[in-house]
């Protein structure tokens, strides 16, 4: 769980992607937060947010033996050519799926941040 990914909520994607459409810039633009975190920290703030960290194994999995230990997009194009910065921090984007899923569980859902199961 060291390694460093980017994660970004679905609905700054969706917001990153429609503000490029207005914009007038060309070629390859990554849409992304621009700042790793561990993946150990994803994990442990949703394990908080449920109230379970305990379920939690750390050290279960051993890092693969090809597995980069950094993953980041440069984000500068997005920021200074589009004009978009994402709006969720990584609390606020883990408690929105959290309640997403829960409200998906109530209502016998399969749907989860908006994302429809398929099968």
């Amino acid at each position: 769980g060291m390694q460093l990914r980017v994660y970004m909520h679905v609905a700054d994607v969706a917001g990153g992607l429609v503000a490029m459409l207005g914009a007038d810039v060309g070629g390859a633009v990554n849409v992304a937060t621009g700042q790793a975190i561990r993946v150990r920290d994803l994990v442990a703030e949703a394990a908080d947010q449920i109230g379970r960290p305990e379920l939690v194994a750390w050290g279960a999995k051993t890092t693969g033996a090809h597995e980069p230990p950094l993953i980041v997009a440069k984000t500068e194009r997005l920021t200074d050519e589009v004009g978009f910065a994402p709006a969720m921090d990584l609390s606020a984007g883990v408690a929105d799926v959290i309640d997403k899923a829960r409200a998906a569980r109530r209502d016998g859902s399969s749907a989860v941040a908006g994302v429809e199961g398929r099968g």
